[in-house]
């Protein structure tokens, strides 16, 4: 059973690690001549969380949404799996960072945000 168990969560956090190959080259988009305050309507003021933040969040969800998947899963391997996420999240582009942080199901972490 603990064969069955082991061999489950080595998979997943194999899967994980090729899924999280080097970020996408990103072609550079044309500067915009306003400002992001500038393009805020009036009242509002940007709020900009960090990356680091936005990797925890995402790192969470890829826990609960992927790891929690693997049957007889404990502590030991979600924080396992939430640390190797942190390491590869700190490579990611901003936009797979949201990707992850906001996907509803691990499959469209894989199919929309490209882990």
């Amino acid at each position: 059973m603990h064969k069955i168990y082991l061999s489950g969560a080595l998979l997943t956090m194999a899967i994980f690690l090729v899924g999280c190959g080097a970020p996408k080259a990103v072609e550079p988009s044309e500067p915009s001549e306003q400002s992001a305050a500038e393009q805020m309507p009036a009242g509002q003021s940007a709020i900009v969380v960090p990356v680091e933040d936005r990797c925890v969040e995402a790192c969470e969800n890829y826990v609960k949404q992927c790891l929690y998947l693997v049957p007889n899963a404990d502590e030991y391997v979600f924080d396992q799996g939430r640390e190797s996420c942190m390491e590869e999240c700190a490579g990611w582009e901003t936009e797979k960072v949201a990707c992850m942080a906001e996907a509803v199901t691990c499959a469209s972490m894989t199919d929309i945000c490209d882990l």
